[in-house]
C-alpha cells in the first residue's frame, strides 16, 4: 500500500506520496484522459511515468479532479477553480500542495552529485551550504520552490536566487528574487525525511 500524508499548514496543505507501486497499479482508480495519456506516452522514463501517476493519485486524495489541472505555456500547472497548485516527484516520492495564493514545491532526494553541481544554482553569500550535501539539497529545493512561486523564466539561480540562512527544522527560512527592478521575499517551510528535503515557498506579505 501506498504511504500517504497531508499536512495541513496555516495557509496551505501538502500531499505526499511515496512511490512503491508499478505502473499497473498507479493507473488503478485514476480517469486516463487523452491528455494525461499523451503526456504518460512523452514521459522520458519508467520513473517518470510513475511520478506523474502518482501526482494523479495525490490530486484524488485532494479532490482535484483531472478535468481541473491544465498547464500554461511555459509548463506550469494551473486549476480551473479558484486555487493554486504546484506539483513535484523524485524517484521515491511525489507531492502536490494546494493553496489560496500563488506557490511552489519541489522535493529532492540527497545526492552527492549536487556538490559537483553546486555552482550553478549557489549564490556567493550561501557559504553556509558549501561542501555539504544536505545544505545543498535544502537549497536547490528552495530555489527551485521559489522559481515556481515567482512563475517568471529566465531566472539565474546562482545570481537572482538568495536563501538567506540554513536549513532548521520547523523554522520558517526567507528567499530573496532580485529579478530586472522586483525585489520579492519568499517565506520557505522545509521538512526532511528519508534522505528527502521538501520545501514550499510562497510570496511574503
Amino acid at each position: 500500500m501506498p504511504f500517504i500524508s497531508k499536512t495541513n499548514f496555516n495557509n496551505f496543505n501538502l500531499y505526499l506520496w511515496k512511490i512503491e507501486e508499478s505502473e499497473v497499479t498507479l493507473e488503478n482508480g485514476i480517469a486516463i484522459s487523452s491528455a494525461l495519456r499523451e503526456r504518460l506516452k512523452s514521459a522520458r522514463s519508467e520513473e517518470h511515468r510513475k511520478g506523474i501517476l502518482s501526482v494523479h493519485q495525490l490530486m484524488k486524495v485532494a479532490d482535484v479532479l483531472e478535468s481541473d489541472l491544465y498547464y500554461d505555456s511555459d509548463g506550469c500547472p494551473n486549476l480551473k477553480f479558484n486555487k493554486y497548485i504546484s506539483i513535484s516527484h523524485s524517484k521515491y516520492f511525489s507531492a502536490i500542495v494546494l493553496s489560496e495564493f500563488q506557490i511552489g514545491v519541489d522535493i529532492e532526494f540527497c545526492r552527492e552529485k549536487i556538490i559537483r553541481i553546486a555552482p550553478r544554482f549557489l549564490h556567493n553569500k550561501e557559504h553556509f551550504a558549501l561542501g555539504k550535501i544536505e545544505e545543498l539539497t535544502y537549497v536547490w529545493t528552495a530555489k527551485e520552490a521559489i522559481y515556481k512561486a515567482f512563475r517568471t523564466s529566465g531566472i539565474n539561480f546562482s545570481k537572482q536566487i538568495y536563501i538567506d540562512k540554513p536549513f532548521d527544522e520547523g523554522k520558517v527560512r526567507e528567499g530573496k528574487v532580485v529579478y530586472n527592478d522586483q525585489h520579492k521575499l519568499f517565506e520557505l517551510s522545509s521538512i526532511k525525511f528519508d534522505s528527502h528535503f521538501v520545501t514550499i515557498a510562497y510570496e511574503k506579505n
